[in-house]
C-alpha cells in the first residue's frame, strides 16, 4: 500500500493531473478561445488558463482553498470523542404519591 501525503500534497497532485488530462483534452476545442490579450476576466478563458497551468497563482490559491475546505469538510464529519461534561436533564420527574 503507498502512504499518502498531507491534504495540501494530495490536493496539488490531483490538480496537476487535472491540469494535464485537460490539456490534453482541450488542444483543438479552445481554438480562437482567449486569443485576445484583453481577454483575462471571461470565466471560461480563466478557467482553461488554469487548467492549462498558464496561471499558477491561481491554480496554487485553489488548491490551498480546496484544502482548507476539505480539512473543514473532515471536521466536520469526524465524530466528537467522549461524553459532555453534564448529564443532561431528565425528560420525565418522578412525584411520590403517598
Amino acid at each position: 500500500m503507498t502512504e499518502h501525503g498531507t491534504l495540501a500534497e494530495e490536493a496539488r497532485k490531483l490538480a496537476e493531473a487535472f491540469s494535464d488530462w485537460s490539456h490534453d483534452h482541450t488542444v483543438g476545442l479552445t481554438a480562437g478561445a482567449g486569443t485576445s490579450e484583453d481577454c483575462r476576466y471571461c470565466p471560461l478563458c480563466q478557467l482553461i488558463s488554469v487548467a492549462r497551468g498558464q496561471r499558477p497563482e491561481v491554480s496554487a490559491r485553489l488548491v490551498e482553498s480546496g484544502a482548507a475546505f476539505l480539512e473543514a469538510l473532515r471536521s466536520l464529519v469526524t465524530p466528537a470523542g467522549g461524553r459532555p461534561d453534564e448529564e443532561p436533564p431528565p425528560t420525565v420527574q418522578h412525584i411520590h404519591v403517598g
